[in-house]
């Protein structure tokens, strides 16, 4: 469990980590962090599905809005060997938060290879 604060007051989450693989190779991590209500809904998915799709498919789940945020960076210690990166390589960490009345009830992590976002500031 993890607390948060996105300036409406703690909420409670509970977290699904996952590495996302293409061709073999881990291309990704992802961290999510859920209310316990949608973990409770998001627990029964294919792993291999889209947890953002699940969110916005579910019956019952009003999404109200969406924050989403790109930068660029180099990598922790941990996410470098995750990853296979080569020194000086950088990452792409994109960050989600979801809410319903009001209330996040997502926040996703997702750190993948710089090369596969396409970004006018891109080096």
């Amino acid at each position: 469990d993890l607390r948060m604060s996105r300036g409406l007051g703690d909420v409670y989450k509970r977290q699904l980590s996952r590495l996302r693989l293409a061709g073999g190779e881990t291309v990704a991590v992802e961290d999510s962090y859920f209310t316990e209500e949608l973990y409770n809904t998001v627990q029964s998915l294919d792993p291999d599905k889209s947890v953002a799709h699940a969110i916005l498919d579910s019956d019952g789940i009003d999404v109200d809005r969406i924050d989403m945020k790109i930068v660029l960076r180099l990598p922790t210690a941990k996410e470098q060997k995750q990853l296979k990166l080569a020194p000086g390589e950088r990452v792409a960490q994109l960050t989600r938060w979801t809410f319903s009345a009001d209330k996040a009830i997502n926040y996703v992590r997702f750190v993948m290879r710089e090369r596969l976002v396409q970004t006018p500031f891109g080096g």
